[in-house]
Parts: structure tokens; sequence; C-alpha cells
């Protein structure tokens, strides 16, 4: 199989945020050059080229030394002719590469996703934009593009659709970058006319270009908002994520590690669920709340993983795990604190346990049988997911009324699991 490689310009001085090199600029736990790297990695890129320029020796230092870059197959070449452009730039790695190639630009942070889209295009082919955000499109080079061709680029121009910095290339795009080069035109711009590469869609991936500190800024808010993810229930959309962001957003500039955030959230949960078993309106309000506090900080380990482009299958496969330890044990705590434990509070108690247990089965053992997205977000969606099921326990301990919330918690997961049996059976069954 053809390895791919990719060049990353990473030559610019960041003149305009005043902070050295830009490419050692950090950028939510990741300098710029860092996160380029990592997130082209994930989207299928194995072997790099990295252009410096600016700080030339002590970036290439950073580069090289990085812990995070330290296993990826990478060189540094240095630009003399930085100052001139970035074809300039690119130009002095055309040695060192084979085509076809990626190019991208360090400062540009990408969604590895819609990378890959573009890899899977035939060669000379770039990321547009064709429905920028109002702050990226102000100060984006916008291009023109017919017949699904980019044939025009430029600041000034009046197009909506604007480069996102990541261009697939092949010969024709090294013989044309040359030719701009020694014609002194060593502007990427100028080889639009005569490349005229395909316009591959970002499709609403997130993309940002950082050149100021209010760039900066926007595309933080911006990257911490794109990680809400489409299935996540109605606490987790509207309360939790609005928590946990503000949490993750501090937490990633610390060492801490996503498994070590969902090791203490699992722990959090026991205490909460310890306090249920000791019994007492004050016990039983706090590890109420601790359980609604465990539920927010749940989506701070998958957040930092993703933001640090750091996720595993491992990661997931302990967070889950230990999702399903802590509503078991949360469930048991409930019903040891029911004063009366009778053939009622216990049907109640194994329904709730069993309903939670299989409204996460249910949804993993789909994508693991049909090797596809669940659907289960289709129709009436019944709110048993773990968001709301911590919520309920909330209440129940803060009002004492351990064995209604035992109830609603088991009506809910179980008419869930059984609208999820109905909906597969439709599906899928012919």
């Amino acid at each position: 199989m053809t390895r791919i490689q990719a060049v990353i310009l990473a030559a610019g001085a960041g003149q305009r945020l005043g902070r050295g090199p830009k490419a050692l600029v950090p950028f939510l736990g990741l300098r710029l050059i860092e996160r380029s790297v990592l997130a082209l990695r994930q989207a299928g890129v194995d072997e790099f080229v990295v252009v410096v320029g600016a700080g030339g020796a002590a970036t290439a230092q950073a580069v090289t030394s990085s812990p995070r870059l330290r296993d990826v197959p990478l060189r540094v070449v240095v630009s003399e002719r930085w100052q001139e452009g970035n074809g300039a730039s690119a130009m002095a790695a055309m040695a060192a590469v084979r085509w076809p190639f990626l190019l991208a630009m360090a400062d540009h942070v990408i969604d590895p996703a819609a990378v890959r889209r573009l890899m899977q295009e035939t060669p000379p082919a770039m990321l547009v934009d064709f429905a920028p955000r109002e702050d990226v499109f102000a100060e984006a080079t916008k291009v023109t593009v017919d017949a699904g061709r980019v044939i025009a680029a430029g600041k000034t121009l009046q197009e909506r659709a604007v480069d996102a910095g990541f261009f697939l290339c092949d010969e024709s795009v090294v013989l044309a970058v040359r030719e701009h080069v020694e014609k002194g035109q060593a502007e990427w711009n100028a080889i639009y006319p005569s490349v005229r590469p395909r316009a591959v869609d970002i499709a609403g991936g997130f993309w940002a270009d950082l050149d100021t500190p209010e760039d900066f800024e926007r595309a933080e808010g911006a990257l911490l908002r794109s990680l809400t993810k489409a299935d996540d229930g109605p606490v987790s959309r509207h309360l939790n994520r609005r928590i946990s962001r503000r949490v993750s957003r501090a937490l990633v500039r610390t060492p801490v590690t996503p498994n070590q955030i969902s090791l203490a959230v699992f722990l959090i949960s026991v205490v909460g669920a310890t306090l249920f078993w000791t019994g007492g309106w004050f016990a039983l309000a706090v590890g109420g709340v601790l359980v609604q506090i465990a539920s927010v900080l749940d989506g701070t380990d998958g957040e930092i993983a993703r933001l640090r482009l750091q996720t595993s299958p491992f990661g997931a496969w302990l967070d889950a795990t230990l999702d399903r330890y802590a509503d078991a044990i949360v469930l048991v705590g409930m019903t040891m604190a029911l004063p009366v434990r009778g053939d009622a509070a216990l049907a109640a108690a194994f329904a709730a346990l069993f309903g939670s247990l299989l409204v996460s089965y249910t949804a993993a053992r789909y994508e693991g049988a049909f090797h596809r997205r669940v659907p289960f977000q289709e129709g009436i969606v019944i709110p048993a997911k773990r968001d709301t099921r911590s919520l309920i326990v909330m209440v129940a301990g803060l009002t004492g009324a351990l064995f209604p919330g035992l109830v609603v918690l088991a009506a809910l997961t179980n008419a869930e699991v059984v609208r999820r049996v109905l909906l597969v059976r439709r599906h899928e069954v012919s």
C-alpha cells in the first residue's frame, strides 16, 4: 500500500500574534505544529515533511523533540526564502516528497474527517468551505469555483467559497509552483488558474485559520462547541456540555489524561452511591449531586481526547466499562437506601438496573452486528440515556423520593429498549 506523505508549511513568523514562530504557539493544549501533524496522522497520513523558516533552528528543535511527535516519521526542511511566500516555502520540500502528497498550513486547524475526504479524491484537489462562518469569511482567501474546479483565489474576491488550506498535489502542482516561483510569484494562490484543482466541500467540518489573537479566541470557542455529539441526550446537550466544555478548556492545558479523568469520574460516582447507602436526607442529597457532577464530568475525558487528538479504542472502551460499573453501583446504592425493600422496590430496582445496562448495550451491540451508525435517534426518542438517568438520580436524592425515582428509571429505560428492538426489526428484517 502506498504511504501517504504530507508537507506542512510552518515557516511563518506569526508577527500578527506577537508570540514568536507561529508553529510553536499553543492552541488548546497543543502547539500548532503538533496539532497539524496529529490531525493529519488521524486522517491517514504516514510520513511528514515540515518546512520551517522564521526561527528555523528553534522551530526545528521543537518539532523533532516534541514528545507527542516522537513516534511520527518526520523530517524538517528549512526554507531560506520563506519571506517570499508560501509557494517558495513549498518548493523547499519538493525534493523530499513523492507525489501525490498532501500540502497543509501549520496555522490551519482541521477536523481529520474532512482531510480523509480530500485524500479519497484524485489530485489535484483542495478543501473548500462553501458555507463559511462570518468570522472565517472576513479574513479568508476566497475562491472562484467553476464546474467543480477552483479557477481563481484571492482575498478581495466576492465569492462566498473560501480556501480551507489543504491541498492534494500531483506532479502538475509541483511544476506549476516551480514555474511561478521562478517568475517571482511565490504565493500559493498564483497557481490556481493553471492547475484548476477539484473543489472538495468541507461539508460543515470544523476548520480555522489562526492569524490573530482574535482568531485564536473565536476558534477555541468554535472548536469546543463542535465537541457536542449528534446523539447527545437532551440533558447533555442543553446542560452538561455547557459546563463540561468549560472544564475541558481548563484541563486541556494540564498534564491530566483522558483515562485519569474517566477513573476520577467513576470514583465520584462510587462516593455518591456510598452516600446513598448510608441513608439520611443530607447524605442522599449530596450523593445525588455527586452523581450529577460525575455525569457532567463524564463528557470531559472524551472532549479532552478529541481536543488533543488523543482518542484511542482503549480509552473509549475503558470509559464505557467504568460507566457501566458506575450505573450499577449507583442503582444498588439507591436500592439499599430504601426504607422498605419489599417485592415492589426490588422489582423496580432490578428493572432499572437491567434497563440502564441494556440502553447502552443495544447501541454497542448494534454497531458490532451491523457495522454502521446507530439509527436510534429516529422517531420519538424516549429520554433514557445516561445524562437523563443521572439527572433523575439527583432529583430522587434531593427529594428523598428514591422508590419513585427507581420506577421512573425502570419505565424509561425499558420502554426505550423495546422501542429500539422494534426500530431495528423494521430497519433490518425484510
